[in-house]
C-alpha cells in the first residue's frame, strides 16, 4: 500500500503555477493529496492536471483569527479523515496551521518549505510577529527547507530553529524549471514574436516578469530605463513588463506610475499564463528584487538562454554568477542597476554567450526532473527512517 501524503498550500495559484507537475509525478509512488484554498481557475487545473484528491480549505494569506481557527478545524478534520504518514507545507499561513494541525493530530513527519521570508521586508511590530509566526512554524515541524543556501544561512543565524532540522534539497529551488518546455527552440522565431507584440526588429529589450510591486525594485528599474533612453536616444531600447500591478506592501511613487502609462518605450501587457514568447523576443531579464526565495523567473530565463540582471540577495545570487551568465547589484541601487543595464546595451557582443552559459548552467543544476528525484529520494529516507505514530 502507498504511504500518503499531504500537500498543503496557501492560494491554488501556488500549487498550480510553483508546483506544477510536483503532485503528479509523487503520486506515482504515494497516495498525494492536497489542500489549498479555492478558486475556481486553479483549483481545477491542479484537479485536472495532477490527478490528485484536491480539497478546499478555507485559507488565507492575512492574519484573520476567526477564518484561520476555521482553516486549522478543517485541516485537523482532513488529516483525521485521510490519515496521512507525511504532511509537506508550502507559504507561510499553510505552514504555521498545517504544522499545527499535524502536531495536534500526531502525524509523524512534518515538512516546511521555506520559499520566502515577508518578515525581511517588514519592521516594527509586524516584524516581530512574523518571526514568531516562523519559529513556532519551525518548532512544530519535523523539517524545514529553505530553498536557498542563503535563506538557510539566514534562518541558522538569527536563530529561528536548531541546525539537524534545515536542508537544503539538491541545489536549492522549490520545483526546478522543465528545461524541455522552456527551450527558446520550442518557439517561433524572436523575429515574428516580436513582429506578433508590435516590437520593433532592432530594439533593445529589457524584460521583467513578476508582479509589478515596488519591492520588486520596479522604481529603480523604470527610473534606469528611462534615464538609458535620454543618454542614448539613437537606440531603440525597451522595457517590457509582464505581470500584474499590486499595493499590498506599498505603493509605486506617483512619478513611476505615470512614466510605466506614458512613457513609449515602456511596454505592459498585463499577466500571462505561458510567459515564454517574452523570454524569446527579449535580449536581458532584469529582477532588481529587494527580497526573495529562489525566484522561478530567474530560473525560467536562464532556461530560455537569457543573461539576467538581479540584485545581490538570497537565490539571485546563487544562479547568477557576476560577468558569467549575467551581473549582480546591489538592493535598491538605481545607479548601479543603471550602469549594468548600459553595459548589457553596449556589449551585446557578450549576450549570446552569457545567454548560453545561464542555459548550461540552469539544465545542469536546476531542471525540473532532477528536483523531483531529489525529493523522492529525501521523502523515501524520511518514511524508512521514521516511526509511524499517528495511532
Amino acid at each position: 500500500m502507498k504511504h500518503k501524503i499531504l500537500r498543503i498550500a496557501t492560494v491554488p495559484i501556488y500549487m498550480n503555477i510553483v508546483l506544477k507537475g510536483q503532485l503528479k509525478y509523487l503520486n506515482q509512488f504515494y497516495n498525494v493529496i492536497a489542500a489549498t484554498s479555492y478558486d475556481q481557475k486553479h483549483f481545477n487545473e491542479i484537479q485536472m492536471r495532477e490527478g490528485v484528491a484536491t480539497h478546499k480549505v478555507d485559507l488565507c494569506r492575512t492574519i484573520k483569527p476567526f477564518e484561520d481557527l476555521k482553516a486549522l478545524f478543517q485541516l485537523i478534520q482532513l488529516i483525521r479523515n485521510e490519515k496521512p504518514i507525511l504532511i509537506h507545507t508550502h507559504t507561510p499561513k499553510a505552514g504555521l496551521l498545517g504544522m499545527l494541525a499535524g502536531l495536534i493530530m500526531r502525524v509523524p513527519i512534518r515538512i516546511h518549505t521555506v520559499t520566502g521570508m515577508p518578515l525581511m521586508g517588514a519592521t516594527g511590530l509586524k516584524r516581530k510577529l512574523l518571526i514568531v509566526i516562523e519559529k513556532l512554524t519551525y518548532a512544530m515541524a519535523t523539517m524545514v527547507y529553505p530553498n536557498s543556501h542563503a535563506l538557510k544561512d539566514y534562518i541558522q543565524e538569527n536563530n529561528f530553529v536548531k541546525k539537524t532540522k534545515l536542508k537544503v534539497l539538491s541545489n536549492g529551488s522549490t520545483n526546478g524549471v522543465d528545461t524541455v518546455i522552456f527551450d527558446p527552440i520550442q518557439l517561433d522565431s524572436k523575429k515574428n514574436l516580436r513582429l506578433f507584440y508590435k516590437i520593433e526588429d532592432d530594439a533593445f529589450v529589457f524584460l521583467f516578469v513578476g508582479r509589478i510591486a515596488k519591492e520588486k525594485g520596479i522604481e529603480e528599474l523604470v527610473l534606469s530605463l528611462v534615464n538609458l533612453t535620454k543618454q542614448y536616444p539613437e537606440n531603440k531600447i525597451k522595457l517590457l513588463l509582464i505581470g500584474t500591478f499590486e499595493r499590498q506592501h506599498g505603493s509605486l511613487p506617483i512619478q513611476t506610475e505615470l512614466f510605466i502609462e506614458k512613457h513609449l518605450d515602456i511596454i505592459t501587457l498585463g499577466r500571462f499564463d505561458d510567459v515564454r514568447p517574452f523570454y524569446k523576443l527579449s535580449d536581458v531579464f532584469v529582477l532588481p528584487s529587494y527580497r526573495e526565495g529562489f525566484p522561478n523567473s530567474v530560473l525560467e530565463a536562464g532556461a530560455m538562454g537569457l543573461p539576467s540582471i538581479v540584485t545581490d540577495i538570497n537565490g539571485c545570487n546563487e544562479i547568477i554568477t557576476n560577468n558569467s551568465n549575467g551581473y549582480i547589484v546591489p538592493v535598491q541601487d538605481e545607479k548601479a542597476l543603471y550602469l549594468a543595464m548600459e553595459e548589457m546595451l553596449l556589449q551585446s557582443e557578450k549576450l549570446e554567450k552569457m545567454g548560453n552559459i545561464s542555459r548550461e548552467i540552469i539544465c545542469k543544476r536546476y531542471g525540473r526532473q532532477y528536483i523531483l528525484e531529489s525529493l523522492k529520494l529525501e521523502y523515501d529516507f524520511l518514511l524508512t527512517n521514521t516511526k509511524n505514530t499517528n495511532e
